[in-house]
């Protein structure tokens, strides 16, 4: 039998749990590393010969369109600096480049509202 302080209880978790789905905490997605800069959160996924930066508004895909940005790839005293172009829905992306891992990236995106964000990644 439930008594009032456990309904009392349930209630308020069921508020609590609302409240977060409704904005949604953001994942990885991809298996990437994710980070989070004001509203928005950014995963960077590093593949052979290209680098990906996913951008995402609590669980939902932000569109691309409208952003550039670039990267600084640093691995040790060494820079790489390389453009990032849209590319698919919520996807900015830097061909002919990787990140080592212990490495850290920089990604410098500017928004299609002409905002420009920072989000630094280390790369495991």
């Amino acid at each position: 039998m439930l008594t009032t302080r456990k309904l009392a209880l349930f209630v308020v978790g069921l508020f609590a749990a609302s409240a977060i789905w409704a904005h949604g905490e953001p994942i990885a997605k991809r298996g990437g590393i994710l980070m989070q800069v004001e509203e928005l959160a950014f995963e960077l996924v590093v593949r052979d010969d290209k680098i990906d930066l996913f951008v995402y508004d609590g669980p939902e895909d932000v569109s691309s369109d409208g952003m550039s940005g670039f990267l600084t790839i640093i691995d040790g005293a060494d820079r790489v600096k390389a453009e990032l172009q849209p590319t698919g829905i919520n996807r900015l992306r830097a061909t002919g480049v990787t990140a080592a891992s212990g490495g850290r990236v920089v990604a410098i995106v500017r928004l299609d509202d002409g905002k420009s964000l920072a989000v630094e990644f280390a790369v495991p």
